[in-house]
Formats: structure tokens, C-alpha cells, sequence
């Protein structure tokens, strides 16, 4: 009838703000599976959701962690295959950084879209209101749990520093919501053993 659909992330906000308002109100989708590889999966960052992101912040703005995009990943690859386990996650790429613009409003709303790849693989594009590509990376399943590498018996890489107080105070701009770090107990180049905290403490 010459009616424009709406465009992707505004639809996605306007259904999460209609869920949000006060009041009764009645909201219709069709047609988005989990297993539907060609539907994007939304996210919506916002204080209320992810209040620990506000101890990764550049100045007064949260950032996205590239972490935090590669459990969503993980997440979006075990809705897509269900039944599978993930092996492993590589050929991340960091594009440009997400900073969060609407944290302590209605949230910046993000699609995970995914890429063909593969029998057991697939390749993962987080993007943002406009399609702007921030982060990338490959997921690789099997049909059982993966195996850990051999961790190693101490810590081997001597001009890395590996005390939780430099890594914080020296290399990384967390606060202490996003300090998990406890101790380093090995660290190779092929893997690494730590101890860390839950945010929830």
C-alpha cells in the first residue's frame, strides 16, 4: 500500500519503550525465531540492565567491553545451534569502539547480525543504530563441551605485570565494579589461570 516499513533499531525501540510505559498495552510481532540465523538479535544497554558497565567508562560515557560482545556472541551461537557447545571464540575484531549515549535513558539498542560461515562456524557483526559495524568475530561449535588448555604452574611472561593493583592502576581504566581480578596464577603465552570475583560481591 506504499507504506515504508519501519526501520530495524527504531522498531526495536519503539516495542521496548511501548513495553515500558506505564499502563496496559498490547504489542504484536511475528516472524523472529531464535534459530533464525537472518533475523539480527537485539541488545539494549542501558544503567538498569548492565548497571556494572558504569565502572567502564571513558570520561562520563560507558563503553561496550569487547567482552561483553563476545558472551553475546557465545549466546547468539547456542541460540542458533541449539544442542551444540561452543569451541571457540577467535578472529575478533575491534572495528570502533561502542560508547553509550542513552545509558541513563531508554539504552542504545544494538543487533548482533549473522554471517554464513562454514559447516560449525559462524562469524558475528555487532552493530549499532545506523548499521555502524563495531566488533566482529568467529564462532566455532562441536558436539561437545570444549577441552580447557593445560594451564600453566606459574606465571612465566616476567615483563607482563600480573599483580591485580598494576593492572588496574596502570593498564586498564575499570572501577571497581569491573575489578574481578583476585590473583594471576599462571600466564604462558597458550593460556592462563586466575582468580577472580563476581561483580555481585
Amino acid at each position: 500500500r506504499g507504506i515504508a516499513l519501519i526501520p530495524l533499531i527504531d522498531g526495536a525501540k519503539a516495542f521496548v519503550d511501548a513495553l515500558g510505559a506505564p499502563g496496559a498495552t498490547a504489542v504484536v510481532i511475528g516472524g523472529l525465531l531464535a534459530g533464525d540465523a537472518s533475523a539480527p538479535s537485539l541488545r539494549r544497554v542501558n544503567r538498569r540492565d548492565y548497571p556494572f558497565l558504569a565502572d567502564h567508562s571513558v570520561g562520563d560515557s560507558p563503553v561496550v567491553p569487547v567482552v561483553l560482545a563476545l558472551e553475546w556472541f557465545a549466546q547468539r551461537a547456542r541460540e542458533l545451534a541449539p544442542g551444540k557447545f561452543v569451541q571457540e571464540v577467535c578472529d575478533v575484531r575491534v572495528l570502533k569502539g561502542i560508547t553509550c549515549r542513552d545509558y541513563d535513558g531508554a539504552g542504545d539498542v544494538l543487533a548482533i547480525h549473522s554471517v554464513a560461515g562454514p559447516a560449525g562456524e559462524s562469524t558475528f557483526e555487532l552493530r549499532s543504530s545506523g548499521g555502524m559495524l563495531h566488533y566482529r568475530a568467529t564462532v566455532r561449535m562441536g558436539d561437545t563441551p570444549p577441552v580447557s588448555p593445560a594451564v600453566p604452574l606459574e606465571v612465566s611472561l616476567d615483563l607482563y605485570p600480573h599483580s591485580p593493583g598494576v593492572i588496574y592502576d596502570r593498564l586498564l581504566f575499570h572501577g571497581p565494579d569491573f575489578q574481578v581480578i583476585r590473583s594471576v596464577r599462571g600466564l604462558s603465552t597458550e593460556a592462563a589461570e586466575a582468580e577472580l570475583t563476581s561483580i555481585a560481591d
